[in-house]
C-alpha cells in the first residue's frame, strides 16, 4: 500500500464498519462478502498497524451479525464466523507486542463471545484459554493465547482489564472474584474491578447466573478498597464497580445490609475526594468525587430508606460541598459532564 491507497482503504473500512445489514438472505450474503474482503485486506497490509486495527474492528462488526446460535445451522455463515474468529486470534498472536491492537482484538473477541453459538464459543475458548470455557486450566486466564498476551502486557492495566473481562465472559464473574481473593496485587485487583463493572453494566437478563454473584462481588470490591486505602484509582474504580452492581436492585443475594456497606464506602470515598480536591491529586480526587456521588445516588435510588441515613450522618453537607466543587470546575471541564453530576447530587 502507498499512502494514497492506504487512506482509501482506511476510509472504506470505516464506512463498512458503520453499515447495518438486513437479516434476509441477501443481507447475510453481503456480510460474508464483507468478511472475505476484510480478511483479504488484512493479508495485504501486515506492515500497517493502523490498517490492521481498523480491519480487526470492521471484521468483528460483520462477524457479530452472524455469530449467534441460529446462524450456526447455516454452514456458510457458521464457517464465516469461525474463520473471522480464527483470523482475529492469528492477528493477536502475530502482533502481541502492540498494546492498542491487542486491546482492539480482545474487545472484538469478547463481543463475539457474548453472542456466540456453541461452535464459535468453543473455537474462541480453545485458542484463548487452551481449553473450554468451563475450565480455565492455569488460573482464570488459562494457559493459551490469553496468557501470552497477559505476560506481554503485565504492566498495562487497560489490557489486563480487557483480559479479565474476557475471562469473566468465559468462566463467569465468580471466577474473577476467586482470582481477586487469590491474588491481592494491584494490577489484578484493578483489572478485576473493571471487568466486573463491564459485565454488570452490560447485564440485562435478571435471570442471569451472574446475578447470584453480586454479593461476592460487592465484598471483593470493598476488600480492594481496604487493601489500597490511599490509592484513589482503586477507590474510584471500586465505586464505579459497586454502582454497576447496586443498580440491579435488592433481592435475596443483595440485601439492605450490603447496600449499607456500599453507602458507607461511597460516603467515605466522597470525604476523601473532598479533602484532596485542592491538593496535587486534584484530578484524581475529582474523578473519585464523581464516582462516589453516583454510588451514593444509586444506593438511595435502589433503597430510598437510606436517604434518612444520609441526613443522620450529616452527609448532606458533604454532598452540598461536592455540588459546589462540581460547579466550580465548569469553566475548565466538560460542562455537560459536570452538569450531569450536579443533577445526580
Amino acid at each position: 500500500f502507498n499512502e494514497k491507497s492506504e487512506k482509501v482503504v482506511k476510509s472504506t473500512l470505516r464506512s463498512l464498519s458503520d453499515l447495518t445489514w438486513e437479516g434476509d438472505q441477501a443481507g447475510l450474503d453481503t456480510v460474508v462478502q464483507v468478511i472475505q474482503t476484510v480478511i483479504f485486506c488484512m493479508q495485504k497490509c501486515q506492515e500497517s498497524v493502523d490498517l490492521l486495527n481498523d480491519s480487526a474492528f470492521t471484521l468483528s462488526r460483520a462477524a457479530l451479525t452472524i455469530a449467534g446460535e441460529k446462524h450456526e445451522a447455516i454452514p456458510q455463515l457458521k464457517e464465516a464466523a469461525l474463520t473471522s474468529a480464527s483470523i482475529l486470534m492469528e492477528l493477536l498472536s502475530a502482533k502481541v507486542a502492540n498494546a492498542q491492537l491487542c486491546r482492539t482484538v480482545l474487545e472484538a473477541l469478547g463481543e463475539l463471545l457474548e453472542v456466540a453459538g456453541p461452535a464459535l464459543r468453543a473455537r474462541i475458548c480453545e485458542h484463548l484459554f487452551a481449553g473450554n470455557c468451563n475450565n480455565g486450566g492455569s488460573g482464570v486466564i488459562g494457559a493459551g493465547l490469553l496468557s501470552k498476551v497477559s505476560q506481554e502486557h503485565h504492566g498495562n492495566t487497560w489490557v489486563q482489564g480487557v483480559i479479565m473481562w474476557l475471562a469473566g465472559l468465559a468462566h463467569g464473574v465468580a471466577a474473577i472474584v476467586r482470582e481477586m481473593n487469590m491474588n491481592q496485587g494491584y494490577g489484578v485487583q484493578l483489572a478485576a474491578l473493571r471487568a466486573v463493572a463491564a459485565i454488570f453494566d452490560q447485564l440485562e437478563d435478571p435471570q442471569s447466573n451472574e446475578m447470584g454473584s453480586r454479593g461476592a462481588c460487592i465484598a471483593a470490591a470493598l476488600s480492594a478498597m481496604n487493601a489500597f486505602p490511599e490509592n484513589l484509582i482503586v477507590w474510584k474504580t471500586a465505586c464505579y464497580t459497586l454502582n454497576s452492581i447496586v443498580q440491579h436492585g435488592l433481592d435475596h443475594m443483595v440485601q439492605k445490609e450490603q447496600l449499607e456497606m456500599c453507602l458507607r464506602a461511597g460516603a467515605k470515598a466522597l470525604n476523601v475526594a473532598q479533602s484532596l480536591e485542592h491538593h496535587c491529586y486534584r484530578d484524581e480526587a475529582s474523578y473519585l468525587r464523581e464516582e462516589s456521588v453516583k454510588l451514593i445516588a444509586a444506593v438511595c435510588i435502589t433503597c430510598p430508606d437510606f436517604r434518612f441515613s444520609l441526613q443522620e450522618a450529616n452527609c448532606k453537607v458533604t454532598l452540598a460541598q461536592a455540588m459546589e466543587a462540581a460547579v466550580d470546575r465548569f469553566p475548565e471541564d466538560d460542562p455537560d459532564k459536570e452538569a450531569e453530576q450536579v443533577e445526580v447530587l
